[in-house]
């Protein structure tokens, strides 16, 4: 899920309704999301719209390739709002009853060292394959 999907969906909800003070304003996520918190109707199904979608799409890349973990990070990646509360009640209404019972989902915001453990995992993970599995 991209910043710039919601922020275009938000967008778009300016234009249906120029009457909502609250969509008056060129809003930036993180303001969208303490408006959905602060009882904005408009923006909270927004943002529970796009956790439904990313919920859906998650379920499904489960369900097809069975991971040990779930992880999702970014710089406006907040795990207690709405929209992540949607994704996870998407999840588990359609991943494969077995596939979810253990299935860890990790959402963390972004901190300075995250990319690096992610380059240092790709790395050991090359360098631990086997000889069958190199140059596939």
């Amino acid at each position: 899920m991209a910043d710039h999907g919601v922020l275009a969906s938000y967008h778009e909800l300016r234009q249906k309704h120029p009457d909502d003070a609250w969509l008056a304003a060129d809003l930036s996520l993180d303001e969208i999301r303490a408006a959905a918190r602060e009882g904005n109707e408009h923006l909270h199904s927004l943002l529970a719209q796009t956790g439904k979608y990313l919920g859906t799409a998650l379920a499904s890349m489960v369900n097809i390739f069975n991971p040990e973990c779930v992880i999702l990070t970014g710089a406006h990646v907040h795990p207690d709002d709405v929209l992540f509360a949607s994704m996870r009640e998407t999840m588990h209404r359609y991943i494969f009853s077995r596939l979810d019972d253990d299935l860890p989902l990790v959402i963390a915001p972004v901190t300075s060292t995250r990319w690096a453990q992610g380059a240092g995992t790709l790395v050991l993970r090359h360098f631990f394959l086997s000889p069958a599995q190199v140059g596939t």
